[in-house]
């Protein structure tokens, strides 16, 4: 049994599938993936995200993709992307992410507000099992 099913058992609640009121945000760029860099976790932080960057920057902009930085303002700044974080209140993040092509980054709302928009995900987890973040709903 996993989170939600143990929460919908001891709160008499229904599992459904949620909905988010996504609110506009301007991106100037016409493809972008976006990633959050969790900062204040270590088991959710990923020390290698610049290299990760760094790989995968060449192959985008042969594409035209930008790479868009999500998160708080106080989180550590990459090199070779463009940065709204501390920008965006959580229903702009959800506009944002559900017009990416692609999201990744450590396991956290952004993941499931992904999963949400079935916007393709690469998900680093950290000590939690990832069966408690799979979809329950019957869309599978």
């Amino acid at each position: 049994m996993n989170k939600l099913e143990r929460y919908s058992l001891h709160s008499g609640l229904k599992i459904s599938k949620s909905f988010v009121n996504d609110c506009f945000f301007p991106i100037v760029h016409e493809k972008y993936i976006t990633f959050h860099a969790e900062d204040n976790s270590d088991s959710k932080r990923y020390d290698y995200l610049q290299e990760v960057i760094e790989l995968i920057s060449p192959a985008l902009e042969e594409s035209k993709i930008k790479i868009l930085q999500i998160g708080k303002s106080k989180s550590h700044q990459f090199d070779g992307v463009y940065s709204v974080r501390g920008l965006v209140n959580f229903n702009q993040e959800s506009f944002v992410i559900k017009n990416s092509l692609l999201h990744f980054g450590s396991d956290g709302y952004q993941i499931q507000l992904s999963s949400h928009h079935n916007t393709p995900f690469i998900s680093l987890y950290s000590s939690d099992d990832s069966a408690s973040a799979k979809p329950r709903w019957g869309d599978e």
